[in-house]
């Protein structure tokens, strides 16, 4: 969803598969910078899985270049993916304002998965979870 029309089609395509009343869930980074990254890692069963996440670049068009670096660690082996990659610089009229053209409203912002982390509105940068629902 590099552009404009790419995300106005997916909203459409969205709204069109919802049904009244639907919800749709959708964990976006606002207004992202160079620099910023995110990482996690997690464990079960004797895989531990980390993800790191880092804006290297602005490009042009509201772009931004992401790299994602994957390791997965299982019983002493370890694979590793790491991928670089274009994506939309997302503000939070693309969250909050354009869905409602395509039959979407927001009803609920989280800064993380965490149902605790309920936010009144979005930020102007940084992670949120927004979930719309189809009217």
């Amino acid at each position: 969803m590099l552009t404009d029309e790419k995300l106005e089609l997916h909203y459409s395509c969205v709204s069109k598969a919802l049904r009244t009343g639907g919800v749709y869930v959708i964990d976006a980074a606002l207004n992202p910078s160079p620099g910023d990254r995110e990482e996690w890692e997690e464990e079960r069963d004797g895989i531990t899985v980390r993800a790191e996440r880092e804006v290297v670049n602005l490009l042009p068009r509201g772009r931004v270049l992401d790299r994602l670096r994957l390791v997965v660690r299982e019983r002493g082996k370890s694979f590793e993916l790491l991928d670089e990659s274009p994506s939309r610089r997302m503000s939070p009229a693309d969250l909050s304002e354009l869905p409602g053209r395509f039959g979407l409203e927001p009803v609920a912002w989280y800064l993380s998965f965490d149902p605790e982390d309920e936010v009144n509105s979005p930020p102007e940068r940084g992670r949120v979870i927004a979930v719309l629902r189809r009217v």
